[in-house]
């Protein structure tokens, strides 16, 4: 896949490959297009680092950063600080992890939060397939269903988005939110799942 590199000022240190601008910049790598104010381009690994004003559009999804790493090699993108994944489906903040953009796989560390209309899940890290709608999440997890009106609480986590289903164990807590009142229950191990009854 080849890469183009559009800015007004463009400086290039042929002793060590690195190429830098400073009053931004727009590139596109195959279907992926990227926006920042200052950027340094590492041509030996293939390595570009973003900083100020970051974004990445992608046809599913949009990217807002701070600072970015992106390896055109491996597609991935490396999170330096507060950073949006936004989609159709769902937005994603972390302040640090990486997300691969051919796979949509992503580990998200710091922070962490995936919010679509129906559910937020908040945690230490995330591991999160956005095709599958797999998910684990460690650690300080919280889990709000706003339809069912239950809050799901623990420190691992095993989610499946398309079938609606989670898991939580180690501290697991389950809060069912009612108009006049709330009903505690403390477990070795929750499961959530939809109801079929009907």
């Amino acid at each position: 896949v080849s890469t183009s590199l559009k800015s007004q000022s463009l400086e290039y240190d042929l002793q060590n490959n690195i190429g830098y601008y400073i009053n931004h910049a727009d590139i596109i790598t195959g279907e992926n297009k990227l926006k920042s104010r200052v950027g340094i381009y590492y041509s030996r690994t293939s390595d570009y680092l973003f900083r100020d004003s970051v974004v990445v559009i992608n046809p599913k999804y949009t990217i807002y950063s701070d600072t970015l790493r992106y390896n055109t090699v491996s597609h991935v993108a490396y999170f330096i600080g507060p950073t949006n994944i936004v989609s159709d489906t769902s937005t994603i903040y972390c302040e640090s992890g990486w997300y691969n953009t051919k796979t949509n796989i992503s580990f998200l560390k710091k922070n962490t939060r995936i919010e679509n209309p129906v559910r937020i899940l908040t945690s230490d890290s995330i591991y999160y397939e956005r095709e599958t709608g797999y998910g684990e999440a460690f650690s300080d997890i919280t889990l709000i269903d706003n339809e069912q009106n239950i809050i799901l609480k623990g420190n691992y986590a095993r989610i499946n988005e398309k079938q609606e289903t989670a898991l939580l164990t180690d501290s697991a807590l389950f809060i069912y939110i009612t108009r006049d009142d709330s009903v505690y229950i403390h477990a070795d191990t929750l499961r959530m799942e939809p109801d079929t009854a009907g």
